[in-house]
């Protein structure tokens, strides 16, 4: 199953890993706890250098400790596709519009051009300032 896993993600130049982990789910494979795979226990595998004969422990790399299941030129392989398209779970990191900052850096003060910058009250309250070096803009948004 682990080389299904390599394989499909080398042929599918790069096809995600929660693709590949429904696909996997769907022929009924499952964790050795029994749960279905999710992206991240993928994407764990792919990056697992146990699986080309590797031990890693707390950052010191033990080189062929056993015998690999994977030949190291895929390994390799997937290691730069997967370093090439970056990691999902920073990539599409869900965002919290309550606590972004959704206009740092692109609003402007209309009167002298200063960029303005925004912030949120600290207690709890929906509440953004916009604010430049003199100003500060209270805005109160509407539920």
């Amino acid at each position: 199953m682990i080389e299904r896993i390599f394989d499909l993600y080398v042929k599918g130049t790069g096809t995600g890993t929660g693709f590949i982990a429904n696909i996997i789910n769907a022929e009924g494979w499952r964790t050795p706890s029994g749960n279905r795979y999710s992206a991240s226990v993928i994407l764990g595998i792919l990056r697992n250098e146990k699986y080309i004969g590797n031990i890693v422990h707390k950052g010191i790399k033990s080189e062929g400790t056993h015998e690999g299941i994977i030949e190291r030129k895929i390994f390799k392989k997937v290691q730069e596709i997967l370093n090439r398209r970056g990691t999902g779970a920073r990539k599409h990191k869900k965002i919290n519009p309550k606590r972004t900052k959704f206009l740092l850096g692109s609003t402007f003060c209309g009167l002298c051009g200063r960029r303005l910058y925004a912030s949120t009250a600290g207690n709890g309250r929906k509440t953004i300032f916009l604010q430049k070096i003199g100003v500060r803009i209270v805005i109160t948004p509407t539920e």
